[in-house]
């Protein structure tokens, strides 16, 4: 007896090409070129600072806090994001794009929303606003995401 074995790729192998790339998506204040103040305070800087919290500031986490309030609206993303990567809709690069656009306005929306606690009364009298984190809106426009490869 005899017996003949055939393979037959249904795709499986142009799958596993697309997959088979090792990426990520960074989201928060990318780069500290432009100055946030005259005293040379990047906006790098500034969002460490607010971040986790530092000298007199306190910590109002944009980045973090942001992630974590939307955690389960970032995994459907990522479960829907992964299941067109592989109906061949879009590509790995395009999916992580998208994921980082959508994690960029979360964290741009929470800025404007304000983040607790206020501005201390010295702070609102030389800024005039009590809402936190936005004094010129620099910090939040400069949110920005990058898709990168992983090594």
């Amino acid at each position: 007896m005899t017996a003949a074995v055939t393979d037959r790729d249904r795709g499986l192998a142009a799958l596993a090409h697309r997959l088979a790339g090792n990426m990520r998506v960074r989201v928060g204040i990318l780069a500290d070129a432009m100055k946030a103040d005259d005293s040379g305070t990047t906006l790098l800087e500034v969002a460490v600072i607010n971040e986790f919290g530092g000298g007199h500031v306190p910590q109002r986490s944009f980045i973090r806090a942001t992630v974590d309030e939307n955690i389960d609206r970032i995994h459907a993303a990522q479960a829907a994001l992964a299941k067109r990567i592989i109906l061949s809709q879009i590509t790995p690069e395009q999916a992580m794009a998208q994921l980082g656009a959508l994690v960029k306005g979360m964290i741009q929306a929470r800025i404007s929303r304000g983040i607790e606690p206020p501005n201390a009364p010295s702070t609102i009298a030389a800024k005039g606003s009590s809402k936190p984190l936005i004094s010129t809106g620099q910090l939040r426009s400069s949110v920005d995401y990058a898709v990168e490869s992983e090594s």
